[in-house]
């Protein structure tokens, strides 16, 4: 379990372009004002977001459904 949170935390983290360096505090965004092309920006970082997270959990489905036939045979 532990190495697939870890996967899925690469996996999110290449999904929105995040390098291990850069990391953003709640404090530290709070006092920033965004420009529309951050927003724009956040915006295509969700849709690819929550594509990656429809990709990862039909993989996910996939495995369960072969491990139901496995244990079915």
């Amino acid at each position: 379990m532990r190495t697939f949170v870890i996967l899925f935390g690469l996996l999110i983290s290449q999904a929105i372009g995040v390098d291990s360096g850069s990391l953003v505090t709640v404090a530290g965004a709070a006092d920033s004002s965004f420009t529309q092309a951050d927003r724009d920006r956040m915006i295509r970082t969700e849709v690819k977001l929550e594509e990656g997270l429809k990709t990862v959990n039909q993989r996910i489905d996939a495995v369960n459904q072969r491990i139901d036939d496995n244990l079915k045979a």
